[in-house]
């Protein structure tokens, strides 16, 4: 594995210019490369600091420490490169993720939740610019879609209608220019999603259950997970392991609309060939993952919000996007 080629692709994704000021936000699982992001970034641009997230104090935080948020002032490109922490009553997606996230409109924020070596191995190695085009080629295909019916052999059989008002975004992780939307830039790229404005059916998940319970249980293809959505919302959860079931089930209970379908994406990345177990990773795999939880309002215009945001990916789908198969059992079509 190449650490600095990973490092450099990041610095090409962010487009990093000599005026920039960056910050890094990380923390001890992942400090060689952020040590390496922040020495390169002080050679392309005009200052780069790195903060330690683990030096604030036990994980989870219960709120964004007032030294980094002092410093967010002062920054153009913000890089977050730090492991998914929750416990039963603080979820750093709301007390520093989110935080990072919508500090500042001005900020281009990247976004790397989760990140590993293993990640930085299998999706950071390559040029990143094929990967630009394909994403907006599946970005063209369904943005203004009515309806996505995702069927698999595994058992999902769910349909997703759209708004016209809520909005598709390419995720594929090019940043060079003006962020493509606050709070939302994901390295790795190479995903398209929007939030959904009805669901029903089946959802099988036979791929990783997102936020912290990726860590917690990895790649959960022998013992899945089985969604009944009704209205757009989760309305039974069944899996094969029954504490896999209570995690999921007391998850969606986290607000009134943890268990509401926030997000409806596809995965773009082709060269990606098993999954980690890592969600930062594994949603860019050919593939349909949804979310229960926030929709992201600020970047799809949804009017509706959550402090909830777990994944859920479905293995091999085929995808018809009014009508048009774009996917045939987890192999793009376009």
């Amino acid at each position: 594995m190449s650490i600095e080629k990973a490092v450099e692709n990041m610095i090409l994704c962010a487009g990093l210019k000599k005026t920039d000021r960056v910050i890094v936000v990380s923390d001890d699982s992942i400090v060689r490369a952020a040590e390496e992001l922040q020495r390169r970034g002080s050679a392309v641009a005009a200052k780069s600091v790195l903060f330690n997230l683990d030096r604030f104090g036990a994980r989870p935080l219960p709120a964004l420490p007032a030294e980094i948020k002092t410093a967010l002032d002062d920054c153009d490109v913000l890089f977050v490169l730090v492991r998914a922490a929750a416990d039963e009553k603080v979820n750093e997606l709301k007390t520093v993720r989110r935080p990072l996230a919508l500090h500042n409109d001005h900020i281009k924020h990247i976004n790397m939740p989760g990140l590993t070596y293993d990640v930085l191995e299998s999706a950071m190695q390559d040029d990143p610019r094929d990967m630009w085009a394909f994403t907006q080629r599946v970005f063209d295909a369904v943005q203004g879609a009515k309806e996505i019916v995702v069927r698999g052999k595994n058992g999902t059989d769910a349909r997703f209608r759209f708004a016209p008002d809520i909005r598709w975004v390419n995720s594929g992780g090019d940043y060079r220019t003006r962020f493509q939307a606050k709070g939302s830039n994901n390295l790795p790229g190479a995903e398209v999603y929007t939030a959904p404005a009805e669901a029903d059916g089946v959802f099988v998940v036979d791929g990783v259950l997102g936020d912290h319970l990726a860590h917690r249980y990895g790649v959960i293809t022998t013992t899945p997970v089985t969604l009944e959505l009704k209205g757009g919302r989760i309305v039974k959860v069944t899996a094969a392991r029954p504490e896999m079931q209570k995690d999921v089930e007391e998850y969606i209970r986290t607000d009134e609309n943890a268990n509401r379908i926030g997000e409806f994406a596809i995965g773009t990345n082709r060269s990606l060939k098993k999954l980690l177990g890592n969600m930062l990773h594994d949603e860019k795999y050919p593939s349909v993952h949804i979310a229960a939880g926030s929709p992201y309002p600020h970047v799809t215009g949804a009017n509706w919000e959550s402090d909830a945001h777990m994944d859920f990916i479905t293995l091999e789908p085929t995808i018809d996007v009014d009508g048009r198969r774009v996917m045939e059992a987890g192999k793009h079509l376009l």
